[in-house]
């Protein structure tokens, strides 16, 4: 079904902050801007860059959003819709409020979408940052071809979500989907969330360079090394490296990792029973040999006819992949009021 114009797409991640106007039919990118989060100033830092992006970088006149121009267009001008936010925290998306962020102060308890409507004169919807790029998937790219999926991401944490029909399934809490925070292994590494072994804390990228830089550390002590040099790994590419560089115990990490998280897509397989799994993320783009270990272990931990049918594939997400899924929230909804 045809949706014509655009939406106004926001997206406030830990460390940038971007804004682009997104063709609710098509989900081409007409425009986009883009900035560092500020470093001090919190909420009122970022909502202030924001609106700045918006009026300054998109819009030609900042004091009327109902129509934006839009090179390469069919037409020079189309009409705005709404406004769109990828958000990376905790968010109530039924009533428009950021719950939490995970990096910038001042968000809790924080009414966004009242504060953009306001402020821009558009309807305005958020949603976390895995459900909108899921959302995105679903109204512009592969997510088309199935019912029903579960988007995976892997980088500095681990997100998930569900898509179900042409929207997420949010849970009674906006929670569903968030595999990142099951636990894998009880005694486990601390996670951010205060558990212990969740699968964040033994398969994302900052955890894999934790583990690693500790095997490290514990193998040059049994080898009577510890001195001198104290740290290799502080990031995942580092491990992934030295891995493809014949490093065995860089490998033998990021092995486990891989299963951990194979694992744990698995059991969230065998309770939703999805169409596919697509996996994305900064970790997943590390190698053919990484992707290959998730899905062999999570067909070997799903049901036999799942094992079979199961769909479970590689999503390689461009820079306005955040931007198109707060765009496809406009879209969702402007489908669902047909």
């Amino acid at each position: 079904m045809i949706v014509r114009g655009v939406a106004i797409a926001l997206d406030f991640g830990g460390t940038k902050l971007a804004a682009g106007l997104v063709d609710l039919e098509t989900g081409a990118v007409y425009k986009q801007v883009q900035e560092r989060t500020p470093a001090e100033g919190g909420r009122q830092a970022s909502l202030k860059l924001a609106l700045q992006m918006v009026r300054e970088g998109l819009l030609e006149n900042a004091d009327d959003a109902r129509s934006a121009p839009v090179p390469g267009a069919s037409s020079p001008r189309l009409p705005v819709v709404g406004v769109g936010v990828s958000f990376g925290g905790h968010v109530d998306s039924a009533r428009g409020i950021v719950q939490r962020s995970m990096h910038v102060s001042g968000w809790e308890q924080f009414p966004l979408a009242d504060y953009l409507r306001e402020a821009l004169s558009l309807p305005a919807f958020i949603e976390n940052d895995a459900n909108a790029i899921a959302l995105g998937l679903k109204h512009f790219g592969p997510g088309k071809e199935y019912h029903q999926f579960m988007y995976v991401t892997v980088s500095t944490g681990i997100g998930g979500a569900l898509v179900v029909g042409d929207d997420v399934l949010r849970g009674g809490r906006n929670l569903a989907g968030e595999i990142g925070h099951m636990v894998i292994q009880p005694d486990g590494p601390l996670c951010s969330c205060g558990k212990r072994g969740c699968l964040e804390a033994v398969a994302s990228g900052p955890a894999i360079a934790r583990i690693a830089q500790r095997a490290w550390e514990e193998d040059l002590k049994a080898r009577g090394a510890g001195r001198g040099k104290k740290v290799k790994f502080q990031r995942a590419e580092e491990v992934f490296q030295a891995a493809r560089a014949g490093d065995m115990l860089a490998q033998r990490v990021i092995d486990e990792a891989a299963k951990h998280l194979g694992r744990g897509i698995s059991y969230a397989v065998n309770v939703f029973d999805p169409d596919c799994v697509m996996i994305g993320g900064g970790v997943s783009r590390s190698g053919a040999e990484w992707f290959d270990t998730v899905v062999a272990e999570v067909r070997a931990n799903v049901l036999p006819p799942v094992a079979e049918e199961l769909q479970v594939i590689r999503i390689q997400e461009d820079i306005g992949a955040a931007l198109k899924g707060a765009a496809a929230l406009i879209r969702a909804r402007a489908l669902a009021r047909r």
